[in-house]
């Protein structure tokens, strides 16, 4: 797809470095569980071999243990702070939009919504509205009152427009 709009190209691509640097991140966590993994076979490696005794071997494990602990919970911190800077990113793209401006004087007149013998069906066959007539005028308050089934949402998604006329 063509994007003409850099604002556009950046919105539909944002996620990608997101991504990529979680799943780095998370490889990151592989590798320090791959550490600890290594450093006790070559620790029983050298300890089988008699190049190293038992205490020694221990030490080995109990620092590496404590020194990979702090470092996975560095590297969580760290995808959410690139996660939080693409955000910032994206809200800050967003800010740098100029600002819609208009008039706050309304200027339409005679809008009101007319129903006038109005029939609807979601499925041919399954009426729904039946020669439903009314007016709603512009400034006024119009309610729509009826039983539960009656096609009180159904006039309001009409009036919106959220479903078409047939």
């Amino acid at each position: 797809m063509l994007f003409f709009n850099w604002h556009m190209a950046l919105a539909a691509i944002w996620p990608l470095p997101v991504a990529f640097a979680i799943v780095a991140l998370a490889s990151g966590g592989l590798v320090l569980r791959l550490g600890i993994a290594t450093t006790a076979f070559t620790g029983a490696s050298l300890l089988v071999k008699g190049e190293l005794d038992v205490l020694t071997f221990f030490m080995f494990l109990l620092v590496v243990s404590r020194l990979y602990d702090p470092l996975e919970g560095t590297l969580q911190n760290l995808a959410a702070i690139i996660g939080t800077n693409s955000n910032i990113e994206r809200m800050n793209e967003i800010l740098d939009c100029p600002v819609q401006t208009g008039s706050e004087q309304l200027t339409n007149h005679n809008c009101d919504i007319v129903f006038d013998h109005v029939g609807f069906a979601y499925q041919r066959g399954e009426t729904v509205l039946k020669d439903v007539s009314f007016t709603a005028k512009q400034g006024q308050v119009t309610a729509l009152v009826g039983p539960s089934g009656g096609g009180k949402t159904t006039v309001s998604r009409l009036a919106a427009r959220i479903r078409s006329w047939f």
